[in-house]
């Protein structure tokens, strides 16, 4: 399915100016029960930065559970702009956006605020901590099955067949 600003059929309209469009592509997941739940919308959505620039225009759009998105654009057409009004980062705007209650949306800067002091690993794996948890807890029972002393035990003096 193609969703686009106008919400129209299969014709494309620019945003701003004519020089800018975006093209938002989902595709139903194979969810049984809720693929056709409809968890995200926002409706005449428009955004202006002062004095006058115009980046987001009447946008339109719903997205179903399960959906994969896809935002394609110009650079400066809006796209980081449309994904900080999704996100609840982006306050002003003009419009209506609607979640279903129970969802959360998560956002990732362009360009993260990052600690110089700490690699790209160990600030991912913040992230992820309660899964580092569990695999450091794994590698420590695993490396300790080599662990094990066999000195107490003797070798049969005798072959068995």
């Amino acid at each position: 399915m193609i969703l686009h600003p106008a919400g129209r059929g299969s014709e494309l309209r620019p945003l701003v100016r004519d020089t800018a469009f975006f093209i938002i592509l989902t595709e139903k997941s194979n969810l049984m029960a809720e693929d056709n739940k409809i968890i995200f919308s926002m409706y005449r959505v428009g955004k202006t930065f002062p004095p006058h620039r115009q980046v987001l225009k009447d946008i339109s759009l719903s997205f179903f559970l399960g959906a994969k998105i896809g935002i394609i654009g110009l650079n400066g057409s809006g796209k980081s702009t449309l994904m900080k009004i999704i996100a609840g980062i982006e306050k002003e705007y003009q419009g209506e956006v609607t979640f279903i209650p129970g969802y959360t949306v998560g956002h990732l800067p362009q360009d993260p605020l990052l600690e110089e002091s700490r690699t790209v690993r160990e600030i991912v794996e913040e992230g992820v901590q309660d899964i580092m948890d569990v695999l450091r807890e794994y590698e420590t029972i695993n490396n300790s099955f080599g662990a094990v002393s066999y000195t107490h035990l003797t070798l049969p003096t005798k072959r068995i067949v």
